[in-house]
């Protein structure tokens, strides 16, 4: 319980209320609204891991073409909440209301399309922007999911059923498959579930994100990631999450 408590104090979880309506900041009607609850995740419940000071807030971070700059990578425009509760598992609401980045988009045979994963950050320095060397990257969505966004739909022998013009949460089969050996392409699902569970944890694992690569990497993923050279310096330190020394450039 120290880890959850330590959390509610320092982190203050980010609140919203209607006065957008009034100070011009609303956004209109959401393109896509992901909520669900956020579970705590401690190493153990004896030896608690310090964690960082700041807000918790989430960030959209888009799978780009390979070379792209992961600080182009960043959905900005987001409207989030979450519940104010003595001890997790918290809830939280997540509004979209822009498409992705163009450089987002992946123009493949089957069709134009982009996916993305919703990431928990510690907002360190309190801007509300996931600022990739200052601020934790904390947790993400859990069970392999995704928010994919498909310009006029999307039709491919490695979806499970076609996706409509616009966005979709969606699963991540697994880079291990009949999907990857004929198509080359790791297969996707539409997620039915109702609510997207999120995971913090003190330090992220290694495997927080779905492998959308069919050499069963998560590479794909960059604007999780800091700069290269604090990666360097950072893993050799110790002091970067397993997350960021797996799947992180570092030069």
């Amino acid at each position: 319980m120290k880890l959850r408590h330590t959390l509610l104090l320092g982190l203050g979880l980010a609140t919203s209320c209607d006065a957008s309506l009034v100070d011009g900041s609303y956004l209109g009607e959401p393109l896509l609204t992901v909520s669900g609850e956020v579970r705590m995740i401690e190493k153990s419940p004896d030896a608690p891991s310090l964690f960082p000071a700041g807000t918790l807030r989430l960030a959209v971070l888009w799978l780009g073409p390979k070379g792209t700059q992961a600080d182009t990578l960043l959905m900005v425009t987001t409207q989030q909440t979450f519940s104010l509760v003595a001890v997790f598992p918290a809830r939280y609401e997540l509004a979209i209301h822009n498409p992705p980045p163009d450089v987002a988009l992946l123009h493949e045979a089957d069709g134009v399309y982009a996916l993305a994963v919703i990431a928990a950050y510690v907002d360190a320095n309190e801007n509300g922007v996931f600022d990739r060397d200052t601020d934790k990257l904390v947790g993400g969505a859990t069970g392999q999911r995704a928010i994919a966004f498909a310009p006029n739909g999307l039709q491919a022998p490695w979806l499970a059923a076609p996706l409509p013009p616009g966005y979709s949460r969606v699963l991540v089969q697994g880079a291990v498959g009949q999907s990857c050996k004929k198509y080359g392409h790791v297969p996707l699902a539409v997620d039915s579930a109702t609510n997207t569970e999120l995971k913090v944890f003190a330090q992220v694992p290694s495997n927080l994100f779905p492998i959308t690569e069919c050499d069963s990497t998560q590479s794909g993923f960059t604007a999780a990631c800091p700069s290269p050279n604090k990666v360097a310096i950072d893993c050799a330190k110790g002091k970067a999450d397993p997350f960021i020394c797996a799947n992180c450039p570092s030069q």
